[in-house]
């Protein structure tokens, strides 16, 4: 397992199976959370650089890390959240999805 990424801040808490992947443009995580109480989940975290800037690759694995640590905190205290894309609540259950714009779990 690479702890870079996904498993950075969480790996000594769950189980976390991942395949990290990384080009010119993307720097990416995709994992399985395994939890001791619930299902497991799959994350998948890909950051794209912006054109006019440098691909920071140290800074990008700390953004991955960051994000998937808030995710699976969110995950583990419950097995029913809202998904809102784009402040309109999206009212299916969450699963694996792709989202193509700002998100936030509650």
């Amino acid at each position: 397992m690479n702890k870079n990424r996904i498993g950075r801040f969480i790996s000594n808490r769950w189980e976390v199976a991942n395949k990290t992947g990384t080009v010119s443009t993307l720097a990416g995580d995709m994992a399985l959370i395994y939890y001791p109480h619930r299902e497991p989940i799959a994350m998948v975290i890909v950051l794209r650089k912006k054109p006019s800037k440098g691909f920071n690759l140290a800074q990008a694995e700390l953004e991955i890390a960051k994000a998937a640590k808030e995710i699976s905190e969110l995950f583990e205290k419950s097995d029913k959240h809202k998904l809102i894309i784009d402040g309109e609540t999206v009212n299916k259950a969450v699963d694996l999805r792709y989202i193509n714009s700002l998100y936030r779990f509650h």
